[in-house]
């Protein structure tokens, strides 16, 4: 993991200057980024809609 797919979703992250970095524990892989909104509610997806 830490030799194949952080270093090709970091780079990638880079080239589209997004603000998220990569990191790994254990052998899960976490993206951290920036909230894009301060809205605190959610919605439910449309497929969930009755």
């Amino acid at each position: 993991m830490a030799g194949t797919a952080q270093p090709t979703i970091a780079e990638a992250l880079a080239r589209e200057e997004l603000a998220a970095a990569v990191r790994i524990e254990g052998e899960m892989l976490f993206i951290d980024y920036e909230a894009t909104t301060t809205v605190r509610a959610m919605s439910r997806p449309a497929s969930c809609a009755n």
